[in-house]
């Protein structure tokens, strides 16, 4: 929620403010508590208001500081504040005031574009220092806070949305094939591209500077790589309760009520049995915790009796509601909205109407379980490290259990051993071999023209291995880090938030709180998943706080019939039938497209990851015909 946004003219042009507030327009919703402008010959900023934290109602941006020699404007929280004041008073740093702007401007004064290192949050910022010629733009570790941004060599625009930045006369449609390739291939690889090449993002855990004349990016986030070794599982589980309560206590930092999407499974119930912890003997707070889930016992993915057990368990108070009903209309209307991928059947029917209660009870913050999957799923390029150390006690039978386990949950192969071998393979094959194989996959068997594949180098983009910048501990902890880094998570992110920002909802995820984040990436596999206990860590620091029937829970609920649902109605088929991008691009083969349809829309039950793949591709599809729309809406 809420937002910034700015425009920068490099040849020292004055930046026009009418053209901010179009950009702004664009994104209105995201100032419901007011919009505010600030600029100075080059430079304008802006930025929209929502209130979320008691120390907002007193926040005056854009921030100026340093005597008029600097402005700042910030989009955030600081989960961190009284370590960061203490920090900062050791220094000699008093704050003009104690807003989280306040604080983040005085951390600046004090180590300058070091002060990243010292805030612990979701945050942006841009930041403009007169006396450099400077602007300076930074992200947050994992990227819960959007920054989209154009860059032509002479103006520099930025914003939270693809939308605000497309509503600016400079910023073109013109697609990025390459970008485009990834999605349909549903292997979404690349950190700071966007589907439009005028549109780039500032990947996660970076700062983005913009000084005579030049742009450069340069990551921030370096976190420390060194295993953990404690003496016992129970040492482990008390550090991750510590942290994780830490992180809820800092998270439900709000100005009015706030709730927690509660799903019944592992991760939203353990953050709602834990801020019951948190708030209990605080008379000011403990109160009934609002929940918001969606269930259907009519249905397989339901899970109404284990939020039963939490809600008593726990004391909460609890909202049950139904999955909105959608069909393809609903998603193109959102692809057209967005101007980008909608999402799926399986996502925004489920949240959406969470959003919609809890704002109907003024609740203006929402705790997630979104990370947990993330942080404290076991990793299947442990196998390499298993066998690496074979010979040590116990590692062969964890090697066979684990590869057991993971098969019955993960692999369609025949037998368990060869999705060991299978999973070695391409764990120990060399990188050019691999490329190789998966290159010639795509080319000679998938849906994509030559033509296109060579324009687009999207053999390179999705297989070409990339440089080790970072000495791991081990093949499961690069694995850890690989996936959180990632051009898929960054997309499912950015997702996430303009729907939560268009609801009107401040979406929080306790599991993302930096510090906790980084001892997760520091932990030994076995902490995560040992043989068949998935998320291991997670369900010892809950002993004593969740109900055994859910802590020893081993499924997680599947949204498939949602999915189905959508995907094999008739005007969705329809719709597959009739895709809009071989009416006007080169980018498939038409043989092998028609036989990707016939073989994915078979009917429920006959084909495996198909139809997903499949819908990937229309949702692509569906954001295409938007753009051709566009482009003859705007040369009429």
């Amino acid at each position: 929620m809420a937002g910034i946004a700015g425009i920068y003219c490099a040849d020292g042009r004055p930046a026009e403010v009418a053209e901010l507030r179009r950009m702004v327009a664009a994104v209105g919703h995201r100032g419901p508590d007011g919009i505010s402008y600030w600029n100075a010959g080059p430079i304008a900023f802006a930025h929209l208001q929502f209130h979320s934290a008691p120390e907002s109602l007193h926040e005056r941006q854009p921030l100026i500081l340093a005597g008029g020699e600097a402005c700042l404007v910030w989009s955030g929280r600081i989960d961190n504040r009284e370590e960061l004041l203490a920090e900062l008073a050791a220094q000699g740093t008093v704050p003009t005031d104690e807003t989280d702007p306040g604080i983040a401007s005085a951390a600046y004064l004090t180590w300058g574009t070091d002060c990243v290192q010292h805030i612990v949050g979701d945050f942006v910022l841009a930041l403009w220092d007169a006396s450099r010629r400077r602007l300076w733009c930074a992200r947050d570790y994992i990227g819960i806070r959007p920054f989209y941004y154009f860059w032509n060599g002479k103006t520099f625009l930025f914003g939270p949305e693809i939308r605000a930045l497309l509503a600016h006369p400079l910023v073109s449609l013109k697609v990025n094939e390459g970008m485009a390739g990834e999605f349909l291939a549903n292997a979404i690889t690349s950190r700071d591209e966007t589907l439009y090449s005028d549109i780039r993002r500032l990947p996660s855990g970076s700062a983005l500077t913009v000084e005579s004349g030049r742009l450069r990016i340069e990551p921030w986030w370096r976190p420390e790589l060194g295993l953990i070794n404690y003496r016992s599982d129970d040492e482990y589980a008390q550090h991750f309760r510590h942290l994780f309560d830490q992180s809820i206590r800092n998270q439900i930092r709000c100005n009015g009520p706030w709730g927690i999407e509660l799903s019944g499974g592992l991760d939203s119930s353990s953050i709602a049995v834990s801020a019951r912890e948190v708030l209990r003997g605080n008379r000011a707070k403990d109160g009934r915790i609002l929940t918001f889930s969606v269930a259907d016992p009519d249905k397989p993915w339901d899970e109404s009796e284990d939020i039963a057990a939490v809600v008593d368990k726990a004391e909460l108070t609890s909202e049950i509601l139904r999955p909105l009903k959608v069909d393809i209309d609903f998603f193109r209307q959102r692809a057209s909205y967005w101007r980008d991928i909608p999402g799926s059947p399986n996502g925004e029917p489920i949240t959406l109407p969470m959003y919609e209660a809890a704002k109907q009870r003024g609740v203006r913050v929402l705790l997630t379980g979104i990370g947990g999957d993330e942080w404290l799923d076991g990793r299947p390029e442990c196998y390499a490290d298993l066998v690496a150390r074979i010979t040590h006690p116990g590692a062969f039978g964890e090697l066979l259990h684990r590869a057991r386990s993971d098969w019955r949950e993960r692999s369609n192969a025949r037998h368990w051993s060869i999705y060991l071998a299978r999973s070695l393979a391409s764990l120990y094959a060399p990188d050019w071999f691999l490329f190789r194989r998966r290159k010639g996959a795509l080319t000679d068997r998938g849906v994509f023209s030559r033509d296109f594949l060579k324009r687009t180098h999207l053999a390179e983009r999705m297989f070409a291995p990339e440089p080790e910048s970072r000495r791991f501990a081990s093949r499961a902890q690069r694995g850890l880090f690989n996936l959180v880094t990632n051009g898929f998570e960054a997309h499912v992110l950015e997702a996430n938030e303009r729907e939560t920002a268009l609801a009107g909802i401040d979406l929080r995820f306790p599991f993302f709180d930096r510090r906790l984040a980084e001892f997760c990436l520091r932990l030994p596999e076995e902490q995560r998943q040992k043989g068949t206990v998935w998320k291991r860590l997670l369900r010892n620091a809950m002993a004593g706080r969740l109900p055994e029937r859910l802590r020893t829970k081993a499924y997680k609920a599947e949204f498939s019939d949602l999915f189905s649902g959508v995907f094999y109605a008739p005007s969705t088929q329809e719709r597959i039938r009739h895709l809009a991008i071989p009416r006007h691009a080169d980018w498939f083969e038409p043989h092998r497209l028609q036989e990707r349809v016939a073989a994915a829309t078979k009917e429920p039950g006959q084909s495996s990851s198909g139809p997903w793949i499949l819908w990937r591709m229309l949702a692509a599809d569906l954001w295409f015909e938007q753009v051709v729309k566009a482009v003859k809406e705007n040369s009429s």
